[in-house]
């Protein structure tokens, strides 16, 4: 039989969690249970440690941060270039480029184009060759299409497409070489110059893909705007680093970076 008699004692009442501001009472947060992985508790334990906030509030703010990143819609997107573009009377090219966050359908870019006279080319990085057919299909007027050389080579330019590379800014003569082969006919010394580009490729993704590593190319083979550092948050790499950079970026013997070194007075290996 339950014992019914009321107890003299009040109940205590809840108290809002640590962290909480001025004024909120405990109905405003709402309680919740989760289960983690152990490691993530010591990294909680840790943030919540070096921060000065309570842990719930780690994970709010965690929350936050990914709510705040989320990529656009596509509605927004062309919204976006709507409102931009309608202030700009000069051709433009459009980049998509996954730093945008999320890439929109070829038939949204196609969209925007063909709403703005004013674009007159788009710069496809990381995107498959399909995405470039399907966008050249989709555009009603002849624009330029810029195409990055990171997966394929050849294959874009028998689509009608211009490659550029930020790898051109320090070899822009054995992009230059590459192109002329093949476009000659002469495939096995364009795969041969190419073979030095993805070898140069791999080495630079290092320190990629920010700007870091074409500082360090600059100050390494003395070239224009070799002078001072990177704009932060990016810094450079310390001596010892720099070191290695060098020593592996001689160790590739490009014959466009052998020249650029032995004119900074460096020594070539044999």
């Amino acid at each position: 039989m339950s014992d019914k008699r009321v107890n003299g004692r009040r109940r205590r009442a809840g108290r809002p969690p640590a962290g909480a501001r001025e004024g909120e009472r405990v109905k405003d947060y709402p309680q919740l249970s989760i289960r983690v992985p152990m490691e993530m508790k010591a990294r909680l334990n840790a943030l919540s440690a070096v921060t000065g906030l309570a842990q719930w509030r780690v994970i709010v703010e965690a929350i936050d941060c990914f709510v705040s990143d989320l990529p656009p819609t596509d509605r927004e997107l062309v919204g976006y270039f709507d409102d931009v573009l309608s202030a700009i009377d000069h051709p433009v090219i459009i980049a998509v480029n996954p730093t945008m966050g999320y890439i929109p359908k070829p038939a949204v870019i196609a969209s925007i184009i063909r709403n703005h006279r004013q674009i007159v080319g788009a710069r496809l990085s990381a995107q498959p060759q399909i995405y470039l057919i399907d966008l050249q299909d989709m555009v009603d007027r002849p624009i330029e299409y810029h195409w990055q050389l990171g997966s394929g080579a050849l294959d874009p330019l028998a689509l009608g497409a211009t490659l550029f590379a930020a790898e051109a800014n320090i070899i822009p003569q054995t992009f230059r070489s590459f192109i002329d082969h093949a476009q000659a006919g002469r495939f096995a010394e364009a795969g041969k110059v190419l073979a030095n580009i993805r070898r140069f490729n791999r080495l630079i993704m290092q320190w990629g893909p920010c700007a870091r590593w074409i500082k360090m190319c600059m100050l390494t083979l003395r070239l224009p705007g070799w002078e001072g550092g990177l704009r932060k948050p990016y810094l450079m790499p310390p001596d010892d680093e720099m070191r290695s950079f060098r020593n592996a970026l001689l160790r590739l013997r490009v014959p466009e970076i052998d020249a650029m070194a032995r004119s900074a007075g460096l020594a070539v290996p044999a």
